[in-house]
Formats: C-alpha cells, structure tokens, sequence
C-alpha cells in the first residue's frame, strides 16, 4: 500500500501541469487534497464518476489496488495568435490524458482557412487579405471518452508586399521600322498603386512609369540584342524583371529592270524606212517619223507591231500637202503633231481619222514673221500652247485657242522663248511637264526650262522669254507623268522629279540606271524616245525596242544565317576553264575591247549570262587562291558573300553552272543579315548584271590582297594599232599580258599613299611646283595652285577608258586615250636603272592626257614622269610592287622574233644603286606623315 504522502505528492504534480485561467496554478501546492479549480477556457463533462476516499488500513498505509479516476484532458492555455494574411501560422495545442490515453484534436466554428492536425494538435492558419479581423473558434481534445474544448482567438492583419510581375514572357523578337508595345502585368497584393522605371532602357523604347506600357519604333541599323530591366514599386517596396528583345532588320528593296516587252526591225515595217528621226505613242498606235526629202509618218499598230498606215501627204481645201523631212512628231490630246523642216510647217492631224486639221506657218521660209515658220525642227503641245523650234534663236508660242479659231496656214504667233542659236538641223527634244518646257538642245549642248503657266504675250523677239533655268545637255530626254528618262551616252537613267532651283536643271529621285535591257538592247545611239504609261519606247536606226521596269524584292532580315557558298575549281568541268592572253590569240580578240579589257580596281571580276551562269575573269598574272566573290545590289551599301573559289588560273576564266551556286539567299559579309535574292535568281528574264556589283578578296592570297589596294579606275584595252598608223606595231599575247603587268604595278604606285604623299608635297620634294602646258610660271595653266592639285589628282585616279599599245618610236606615245611605249619597258621595269626604261616612261605617257612636254605632265627631268620612274626604284628596293619577279612573263625570254626584232639590253636588268631623291626624302618625312 502507498503511503498518504506518496499519493498526495501524485496528485499534486499532475495539477502542477494544468493550464487553468486563474494563477492557483503558480502558487505551491499544499499537500492537501483538493479538487481541480475550473479553468476560465475549459470546460470539463460533470457526468463524471464518483471519487471514493482511499482506504487507509490500521497501520496507515493506502490501498494500492485502489483504481486511477480518468479525467477530461487538460489543455494548456492558448494565447490570442495574430496571423499576417497571406502568410502561413503554425499552433502546437498542448494537452495530456490523466491516465495516458491518445488524444485527439478537432475544431468547431473554425473557418476553412484553419486546420488541425487530429493526431498532434497542430493548428495551422492560412488566411488571405479577405480573411482580416478577428475570429474566434473551439479546440475540441478528446481521449475518446471524456473532452476538453478550449476557444482560441486569432487576428488576421496585413502588412505591405512588394509588387509581382505577371509576365510570363521575357523575351520578344522584333521587327526595324515596326511599332513594338510590350504591356507590364504586376500584381499587388496590397492593391496599392504601382509605378515603374528603367534605368537602362533602349533609346527607341519608352516607359509609361504610371500605366507601365513599353512602346517604340527600332530604326534602321538598330538591329540586335537589347537587354534591359524594368522596377515596379508600390512607393515602399519594389521588384524587377529582365526583358530581352531581338530586334531584326527586315527591308524589302525594290531592284529594277529594264525587260523587253517587244522588238521590230524597222525594215519588216517598211523597205522605205531608212531613215528614223523621230518617235510619238498614243494609246493605239506608234508613229515613226522618216527623214527624207519625200518624208512620212508611219504608223504602227501596238498590238501586232505592223503597219497600220503611211502618211505622206495630207488633203486640205482640195489642195495635197506633201513632206519635205519630218523632223520631228509629238501627240498631245488626240493630235498628232508634225513639224517639216523643209516644208516649212507644223501640220495638225486628227488621229481619228488622220485628216489635216490646221497648219502652223505658211509653207514657205518667207514672209511676215507673225506667221512664217523657218525650218520647223522640233514641235510639242499641252491645253493651252503649241511650241515650236526652227531655225531661229527663238522658240515660237502658239495658243490653242488660236488655232481652233483660226485660218488655215494663217495661225498668228502669240509669243516668244528665247534659246540661242540659228541653224538648220539642229538636234533637240522638247518636253512638256509640270507647267514647263524642258529643251534638250544637242547641237548647242544645252538644257533650258521655261515656265508655261502663264505666258504673256509678246511677239517682239528682242523681247523673247528668257529660260529659268539651265544645264548641259543629255542625249535623249523623254518624260510623263511620273518619270524622266534621260540617256547619257550608253546610260540611261529613271528620275521621279526634276529641280529647277538655283538657274539648274537637276533630276532628283533617280530610282534606275543601266546601259543594257534583259534582251541585250543597248541605250547607245538611241534617235529618240517616248515613255506612255511606264513603257519605254526606244527608236535606232535599225530598230525600235520597248522595254517595261519591272520591280523585283530583295529581302533584308537579321538574325538569321545561312551556309556560305563555296566552290572548287576541279568540281567545274574542263571545258568551262580556260585562259586568255594565250600564245596564239588573235589580234582581233585581243584589240576587242568587248572581248579583251582589264579594269585596274577590278582585275578580278564576275558576269552572268543569261541562264545565270556565273562567269568568273581574271586579269591577274598569277594564279590566285581562295578567292571570296561578294555581290551587292546596286545603289546600295550591304555587300553579300556570293561564294568562294579555292583557285583561279593566271587571266583565267570560269563558267560556274547555276547550279553549283544557291544565290537565292546570302549571308551579309558582316553577318549581321541574310539576303533573300529569290524572286529574281534564276528567273532569265532578269539581267543580273544589271542588279549586282561585285567585288573580290582574300585572306590568305597576298597577290589578291595588293590588287585590292588599287583605287584608280582606269578601263584598259589595247588598240587597233599597227604600223598603218605610224609608230606602232599590232600588240601580241606575249606584249599584251606585260602590258597587264606593267600597268596593275603603275596602278598600284598612282594608288599609293607613298604617290598621294609626293604628289601633295611636290614643290616640298623638289624646289618648285607641278605645272602645266604654260611652263613655270604663274599663270592659269602654269605653276598648280592647292585647287589645281586636288582636281588633277582625282581625274588621274577616275581616267576611265585607255587603250594601250607598242610604240616604235623611240619611247613611246600618249594623249587623249592612248598609251604606248617601246619594247624596253617592258622588260626594264623590273628594274627602273634608268628614267626612260622604267615607270618613269609609263608615268610619261600616261601623262600626255593632261600635258605637253613642255609642262609637268609629260617632261622627262621633272613632274609624273621622274615621280613615277623614282617610286618604281621605291616599290621595286622594296619589292612592294604587285609583280617583281620577271620570270612570271618571262618576256625578256622570250625570242627576238616575239620582241619584233629587239634584243634585251643587260644594261636595263641590273640591280638597283644608291637611294634616289624622293626615297631618301620619304625615308625622313613620309613615316610621320598622315597621307
């Protein structure tokens, strides 16, 4: 039996444990035994048993078989919790079995958001910002049999949360010259206003910091990657996100062509046909005005290109009007205009019908000036004005009104634009465009406009109209509503606008220029020509060829590469390889400058035929290797790697099959782009040579390299020259390909900085001033002034066309285009022992463009000729010099009878002496120099 002690002392500590709402529980506890005090946050069930007294036995000793009485569990006390909302709390209930039963733990009136752990007690409470306030709820513990529910009290409160973005994406992929908008999603759990800033943002975004739209347009060459950071914040905290945006440059360029739609030989139109002057088109029919002393108009159906009608003679009054040449036609408004020089008329004629409406002049050179027409050339018309060219310096005005109204060949005058000039024949076109009449004068190599909206009349010709503008003249000027066309020699050119500021005459916006139309039709010797909705009517002496521009699109994107193109000599067949300037070429081939010319910054060059064959030529004397061909469309910047080639052959020529080459997309030589060339590759209607430019490098050929540093221009082909013209000899393929030599080293040398350097410190170099054809003195073509010496250096570098040959004469031969030396330089310039079997004697001729001997240009002492004969000895000392081996030719090799007749001179191979002037001077002056 336990002892009363004992068991006092067990009750007294399973007390101790309780978590009662009075403060009994912290004060000693006697060891008398009471019963339990209420809890003020417990409530126990009264349906408890009854506690018997503990037998005490005569010796004071308890009954230990008495039984343990089971109470309801005792629950600690819980404090009010207070809870953050959107944040999770966690509540250990504390409670005990008096006689060690499993307790279990639920809640009543709890809300959904807290939740208890039935087997451990743990409360958890996860509120939202909707669940703020206080609530109250009950904590049942039971042991199964007997409870305990406890309340608890839990205040939900907030606090501040930084700003969340929304964004599920980061990174944007864009477009140059596109608008680009990216809306900022954030969340605040707070619901406080948000604002945002970018401290790095590119410079074509903005950043509404209130509504956090991000808007721009990237321009052009803002291409690629932009990374930049966006802040949001509440105003107490904030938060940021990255954002990546790939901007791609993505241009569509119009490339225009001029293609043929139709070609007709004038002699399928008529045998008496022989000679065109002059061209007009309407809507139905093309008129060709012919030249001769028994002039006509024929008329050619547009459709079907035959000959519809041939007006020779007209019928007015019951008298016939017969032609005496036709020197020019227009048609305005249903009429059709003819002026006839010796008919001395300007005849009106419906193109209805082709009657004879009215005439201007009197059809005779004489009488009063107020209605003669001396000579008429040249006649146009607009609503209001007939215009007509003769003889005279002045360009008779009609009124329309006038002529509706008026007598036949009797049509008054009513004023008068002054030009110049009184000659019969004369060349010239008149245009009429956005109230002015534009005159192409050939003959008097002039251009001049008059304004036409208002004409006040006069016809005094001392009073004549004066031009309100001028400018040279072209060779074929033709106009409508939305072109010029204008033909320059072999060029011709498509312009949108025109300015007349200034007293000039400029074409603006010119979006077209070519020698050559997809068929082959050459703007050279082009009579006239007529444009009527955007087709080009072209008239020569043979022919009459009508092209139409069409409009291809190369696209431009970023962002993007392709597989270069890459070509191997052996994978192209033999019979597409060959060599020129070869031992038995002819000498109608090599004097054919279509067939055989070098162009010095372009001695490697590509053609398409028009199947798109690639043909590669190669005016470079060596072999050369791994070569990278680039393209570009013309009139822009962007060049395009077109392919490589492992090697080429010495003036070596290659036709590459189309279709070992994919040039329809292309790599930028950057490689930033990617060029999309595929709506006109391979389509053989376009001229590809009409649409690229091309060019040539190496990285690893030190010859392709050196040819890369000449800048001049110059288009070299040999001349028809022979013994028939004096001192020469007929060039050969052995002189033809020193030639090529000697002329890429004199390129090279005039290409130089060392040449510039000289040539701008000239007076500094050697005591006095270049000069020209006046000798030393100060006159307008004696001693150079600063001008003079930037104007000759630039034509010296843009010579353009040159033909070359073998002189006899003792030295050689230049002026104008030609360019000649004898048999000695073309062995000694590998060496330049002496000023006349050098550079020197090259630099001479060359020089004659521009001078005489008695100036600085062609003087065997001084000038271009000592210049270039002491820079030889420079880049030969230095071995600089594109080719300096002698053995690459081997001219000096070759037999007497190859040299016609000439030894070698040993004296002329011999290594160099001391330092000349110029070198020892560039050696002191030219490595500190910025030239």
């Amino acid at each position: 039996m336990l002892n009363k002690k004992l068991l006092a002392l067990l009750i007294s500590s399973s007390l101790v444990g309780c978590g009662g709402g009075n403060n009994d529980s912290q004060k000693d506890v006697s060891n008398e035994i009471k019963k339990p005090t209420e809890n003020s946050q417990s409530s126990t069930n009264n349906n408890k048993p009854n506690i018997d007294e503990p037998i005490i036995d005569q010796d004071n000793t308890t009954d230990t078989t008495q039984d343990i009485v089971a109470t309801p569990p005792t629950v600690a006390q819980i404090p009010k919790l207070t809870v953050v909302a959107e944040q999770t709390l966690s509540f250990q209930v504390i409670a005990r079995s008096n006689i060690g039963k499993v307790l279990k733990y639920e809640l009543s009136n709890a809300p959904s958001w807290i939740s208890i752990d039935s087997q451990t007690g743990l409360i958890t409470i996860e509120p939202s910002f909707s669940d703020l306030g206080n609530i109250s709820f009950n904590i049942i513990v039971s042991d199964g049999d007997l409870s305990t529910t406890s309340q608890a009290k839990v205040l939900v409160t907030k606090h501040n949360l930084a700003p969340v973005f929304n964004n599920p994406i980061d990174k944007f992929r864009t477009f140059t010259n596109q608008p680009f908008t990216l809306q900022l999603k954030t969340i605040d759990q707070n619901n406080d206003p948000i604002t945002y800033d970018s401290k790095n943002l590119p410079d074509w975004l903005n950043l509404d910091i209130n509504t956090g739209k991000i808007s721009g347009i990237p321009g052009d060459g803002t291409y690629g990657q932009y990374d930049f950071t966006v802040n949001a914040t509440d105003g107490e905290f904030d938060t940021s996100k990255d954002f990546h945006i790939q901007v791609v440059e993505k241009k569509e360029l119009e490339v225009k062509s001029l293609m043929e739609e139709k070609k007709i030989s004038l002699s399928e139109i008529s045998n008496e046909l022989t000679h065109p002057d002059s061209i007009a088109v309407d809507n139905n029919y093309i008129y060709i005005a012919n030249d001769t002393s028994t002039g006509a108009i024929f008329v050619i159906d547009k459709n079907t290109g035959s000959l519809v009608k041939t007006i020779s003679s007209l019928s007015k009054n019951g008298h016939e009007y017969t032609y005496n040449h036709v020197s020019d036609i227009s048609i305005y408004d249903g009429k059709l205009y003819v002026a006839s020089l010796s008919s001395n008329r300007v005849d009106i004629i419906d193109t209805l019908n082709f009657e004879l409406i009215n005439s201007l002049g009197t059809g005779s050179w004489s009488g009063e000036d107020k209605y003669t027409l001396v000579h008429p050339q040249a006649v146009i018309a607009n609503d209001k004005y007939v215009f007509v060219l003769d003889k005279h310096a002045q360009i008779a005005v009609y009124q329309q009104s006038d002529i509706i109204n008026g007598t036949f060949l009797h049509i008054p005058k009513y004023a008068y634009f002054y030009l110049g000039g009184d000659t019969i024949n004369r060349q010239q076109q008149l245009v009429i465009k956005d109230n002015y009449l534009i005159v192409n004068d050939i003959s008097d190599h002039l251009m001049a406009a008059y304004g036409i909206d208002n004409i006040k009349g006069n016809t005094d010709r001392s009073d004549a109209i004066q031009p309100t503008s001028l400018s040279s003249n072209v060779s074929v000027l033709a106009a409508e509503k939305y072109n010029w066309l204008t033909v320059n020699g072999n060029s011709a050119s498509l312009s949108t606008n025109i300015d007349y500021k200034s007293g000039k005459i400029i074409f603006n916006n010119t979006y077209l220029n070519a020698n050559i139309d997809n068929a082959g039709n050459q703007y050279s010797n082009i009579i006239d020509s007529e444009i009527l909705n955007n087709i080009i009517y072209n008239l020569k002496k043979d022919n009459l060829f009508i092209d139409h521009v069409e409009t291809g699109l190369a696209k431009i994107e970023s962002d993007l590469t392709v597989p270069n193109n890459s070509v191997h000599l052996d994978s192209i067949p033999k019979e597409n390889i060959s060599q020129g300037l070869q031992n038995g070429t002819s000498w109608d081939i090599l004097t054919n400058p279509e067939l055989t010319h070098f162009k010095l910054n372009h001695l490697i060059d590509i053609k398409f035929d028009q199947q798109h064959n690639i043909i590669v030529t190669s005016y470079a004397a060596q072999d050369v290797t791994n070569i990278a061909i680039n393209i570009k469309l013309k009139k822009t910047d962007t060049w395009f790697k077109a392919f490589t080639i492992d090697k080429i052959p010495a003036y070596g020529r290659v036709i590459i099959p189309n279709d070992k080459i994919d040039l329809k997309q292309l790599n930028t030589v950057t490689g930033e782009n990617v060029v999309d060339l595929s709506s006109f590759i391979n389509d053989e209607r376009y001229n590809l040579n009409a649409i690229f430019d091309n060019d040539f490098s190496s990285e690893t050929d030190k010859l392709i390299q050196k040819l890369k540093t000449i800048k001049v221009d110059w288009d070299v082909s040999f001349g028809k020259y022979s013994k028939a013209d004096g001192n020469w000899v007929k060039i050969t393929p052995l002189y033809a390909r020193e030639w090529v030599i000697m002329a890429t080293n004199f390129a090279y040398l005039i290409s130089s900085p060392e040449f510039k350097y000289t040539w701008f410190h000239y007076k500094d170099i050697y005591g006095e001033d270049f000069y020209g054809n006046d000798g030393p003195t100060d006159t307008a073509n004696g001693f150079f002034t600063p001008e003079q010496y930037q104007k000759y250096y630039n034509e010296m570098i843009h010579r353009t066309y040159i033909r070359a040959g073998i002189t006899t004469i003792g030295g050689g031969l230049g002026g104008g285009d030609v360019w000649g030396v004898d048999t000695w330089i073309f062995y000694s310039h590998y060496y330049a022992n002496y000023s006349g079997a050098s550079l020197g004697c090259v630099g001479h001729e060359f020089g004659h463009h521009w001078g005489s001997h008695d100036s600085s240009w062609a003087n065997e002492a001084r000038g271009l000729q000592r210049i270039s004969h002491e820079l030889n000895q420079y880049f030969v000392r230095s071995k600089e010099f594109p080719y300096t081996d002698d053995n690459i030719n081997g001219f000096y090799k070759a037999s007497n009878e190859e040299r016609y007749g000439h030894g070698v001179e040993n004296a002329f191979r011999q290594p160099l002496g001391a330092l000349n002037t110029l070198e020892i001077y560039l050696k002191d002056h030219f490595k500190d120099s910025n030239q």
